[in-house]
């Protein structure tokens, strides 16, 4: 019986030592638990994110077409309103969470003549731009 008892407890020692896919699943639901916990983040920060942009965009669509009435359809002025206000990301993705994606609140406005790295959907321009002193204005 003592050799039973002795040879069980050798056996487990040797299960809960042994380095094998136990530990990699480990790995794998930490990375799954971040992944979570992002995705989390993300959800509600975009609860309390979307509707003030919504908010933000309807009154920037509003004054816009104030201003675009008020200076007899000057359609530069009312642009000056609109795209900012109304262009930019409506919603937050986990890259944007992580820092791997940037964050446009508003929209860029291009000026005729002059290229920008960004656009008024909100989408950024190629790195390449950005590093070779081309701004956004």
């Amino acid at each position: 019986m003592k050799k039973s008892v002795k040879a069980a407890v050798g056996a487990a020692m040797i299960l809960v030592l042994a380095p094998g896919p136990a530990r990699a699943e480990s790995s794998e639901a930490g990375k799954a638990g971040a992944d979570f916990g992002v995705g989390l983040l993300t959800v509600l920060t975009n609860v309390g994110y979307m509707p003030v942009k919504v908010v933000y965009a309807v009154l920037g669509g509003v004054t816009g077409s104030l201003a675009y009435g008020l200076t007899g359809g000057n359609r530069e002025v009312a642009d000056g309103v609109w795209v900012p206000s109304m262009g930019g990301d409506y919603v937050l993705s986990t890259d944007m969470m992580t820092g791997e994606e940037a964050v446009h609140f508003n929209g860029v406005r291009e000026r005729p003549g002059h290229r920008a790295t960004g656009s008024d959907d909100g989408i950024e321009g190629d790195s390449r731009e950005r590093a070779s002193g081309d701004s956004a204005f």
